[in-house]
């Protein structure tokens, strides 16, 4: 059975490193609405331009981005050009990164509303 077949990387003979875990639907409950705003202010970013981060930040595909902002397909893949440019990030996970350092950010100087600590992942230490 060749290694494709197999489901083992090429030329390795392990499996396939898995990137990402699925994420829920909505991670922008990681933020609250007030932490969001303050977010968006220190990133400098219009309402419509906060409206879209969210999205993106949320994992929704240009078209559910679209329909959801009343917009046109090309209209959101400007914007998205645009967003990208004003935060200086290529791509989707660069731009989630961005607004993450950005609460940290708030979260350490003590400017965000409501925060008293950075969102936290539960880590199993047992293994």
């Amino acid at each position: 059975m060749s290694q494709r077949k197999s489901g083992m990387s090429p030329g390795l003979g392990l499996p396939p490193l898995v990137v990402r875990a699925p994420l829920s639907d909505d991670r922008t409950a990681a933020l609250s609405d007030a932490q969001w705003e303050e977010v968006i202010d220190e990133l400098s970013l219009s309402a419509r331009q906060g409206e879209l981060v969210r999205h993106i930040f949320n994992g929704k595909k240009q078209l559910a981005i679209a329909g959801e902002m009343g917009l046109g397909l090309g209209t959101i893949k400007t914007y998205f050009r645009r967003v990208y440019r004003k935060l200086g990030v290529t791509n989707r996970s660069e731009l989630v990164a961005r607004v993450l350092f950005a609460h940290l950010i708030l979260v350490r100087e003590g400017d965000l509303d409501g925060a008293t600590a950075a969102p936290t992942v539960a880590v199993d230490e047992r293994s």
